[in-house]
C-alpha cells in the first residue's frame, strides 16, 4: 500500500531543515506504529519520497510525500493520531492511495508561492517587468563563481492585494530538468537597489503542480 500525503509546514516548523524533517517523520511513524515498508540491503530504510526540499525559513501549505506500507491501514484514523502527536505547525492535511511510487521531485513542473512584503519598499511586478535578466552569482561545486539567470524560471509575478505586513504577491516558478529558482533569491535580486530587508519578507509555498498534456494539476492528483 502506497499513500501520498499532503502536509503543511508552518510557524516555527519553517526553520526545520529538510533532513531533520525526514528524520522526524521516520521517528514519528515508528512511534505511532505505522507499518512502514523498508528497502532491501545492508542499510534498510523506510520507503518514503518527497516532492522537493523546502528552503529553511519558507513556510508551506502544500508539501507532498509518499509512504509505502507493508499492509493496509485506516489512513484517516492515522492522520488524526499523527496530528495529535506532531508539533504545532506540522500537519497532515489530505491523502491519496496510489498504485505505484513516483519520483515526486521529477514530476514537479510548477511551484507557487505567496509573498508578503513591507509596503512601499519594492514593487515586485514593476521590477520583474523591467528586468531583462535576473542574475544570481554563486560558487559551483568546483568553488568557481558562476552566473545563473533566474528569469527563465519565473513564470509570473502578480500582485494580490494587501497583507498583514504590507503588500502581497503571488510568484509562480518553473521547475525544469536543469533546475529551478528560489523565490527569496529572485526577490533579493529584483529589489537589491531598494531599502527592502529580504528577511522581513514572508514566503509561503501554496502549491506544487505537475504538467499533464499542457495543463498544470495539483501534485497530490498525480
Amino acid at each position: 500500500m502506497i499513500i501520498r500525503f499532503q502536509y503543511s509546514k508552518l510557524g516555527m516548523m519553517k526553520y526545520l531543515g529538510h533532513l531533520d524533517l525526514i528524520r522526524f517523520f521516520e521517528r514519528a511513524f515508528r512511534r505511532l506504529k505505522l507499518p512502514l515498508a523498508f528497502s532491501q540491503g545492508y542499510h534498510p530504510h523506510p520507503k518514503m519520497t518527497f516532492g522537493g526540499p523546502l528552503s529553511v525559513g519558507v513556510s508551506s501549505e502544500y508539501e507532498i510525500m509518499e509512504v509505502e506500507l507493508d499492509r493496509k491501514i485506516n489512513v484517516a484514523d492515522f492522520m488524526v493520531r499523527f496530528n495529535d502527536f506532531a508539533p504545532v505547525g506540522l500537519k497532515l492535511i489530505d491523502y491519496r492511495p496510489v498504485a505505484k511510487s513516483t519520483s515526486l521531485m521529477q514530476a514537479v513542473s510548477l511551484i507557487r508561492y505567496r509573498v508578503d512584503m513591507p509596503a512601499g519598499q519594492c514593487d515586485l511586478v514593476a521590477a520583474f517587468a523591467a528586468s531583462d535578466k535576473i542574475i544570481l552569482r554563486k560558487k559551483n561545486k568546483k568553488h568557481r563563481w558562476v552566473d545563473k539567470d533566474l528569469k527563465p524560471f519565473v513564470a509570473e509575478i502578480v500582485e494580490s492585494g494587501d497583507s498583514a505586513i504590507g503588500r502581497r504577491y503571488i510568484i509562480s516558478i518553473h521547475s525544469f530538468d536543469n533546475g529551478s529558482a528560489k523565490p527569496r533569491d529572485v526577490i533579493a535580486i529584483l529589489c537589491r537597489d531598494t531599502a527592502l530587508d529580504i528577511y522581513a519578507v514572508d514566503i509561503t509555498r501554496t502549491a506544487l503542480f505537475f504538467s499533464d498534456s499542457g495543463q498544470y494539476k495539483p501534485l497530490l492528483e498525480l
